[in-house]
């Protein structure tokens, strides 16, 4: 999971970010795989897609390469255990939804064990700056169960309200129980 920027130089935002004291420019897109997907008119048709089979149990390294954003990531309908942040062994935490910042990856453990379909996995921005501006549009990718009609929908993922309550309280939640 990832991306943010490819039609800039890093170095020139970085170093035009730096210089201003403002915030960099919104982000070109966000990427599953390298595919940002069917939310983008360059790639409606060019959807990363994961097949699974139904009743097993899948370890997603996920990481956020991105430069300036969190980002939420969520799997339709499915629970995310968290085994492993940052290379760290993590006691298993489970949740809907995950948060990475810039550079953070995180393991997780998926359980295909949804009726066969089409699930949507989907990365969006944590917009917590009140100045500044976000790429408005999600990634979406599809967990896709072996026996899915490929021409059906797919289930979109919910992702939290992106609000700095929400994640505050989640956050120490989710320390809470890494502490019991």
């Amino acid at each position: 999971m990832a991306g943010e920027y490819w039609l800039h130089d890093l170095q020139e935002i970085e170093h035009a970010t730096l210089v201003s004291g403002g915030a960099p420019p919104p982000a070109d897109a966000y990427t599953i795989n390298s595919h940002p997907g069917p939310n983008y008119n360059c790639s409606i048709n060019d959807v990363y897609q994961l097949n699974v089979i139904p009743g097993r149990t899948y370890l997603l390294r996920l990481i956020n390469a991105g430069l300036n954003t969190e980002n939420f990531f969520a799997i339709a309908n499915h629970k995310l255990t968290i085994v492993e942040a940052d290379a760290e062994y993590t006691k298993p935490f489970t949740t809907d939804t995950v948060m990475l910042g810039p550079g953070q990856t995180l393991n997780v453990l998926v359980s295909a064990d949804q009726p066969v379909g089409i699930y949507s996995m989907a990365v969006a921005p944590y917009k917590s700056g009140k100045i500044v501006k976000y790429q408005n549009v999600s990634a979406i990718a599809y967990f896709n169960y072996i026996g899915a009609k490929s021409n059906g929908s797919y289930l979109p993922a919910k992702l939290p309200k992106l609000d700095d309550k929400f994640a505050v309280k989640t956050v120490m939640d989710g320390l809470r129980s890494l502490n019991q």
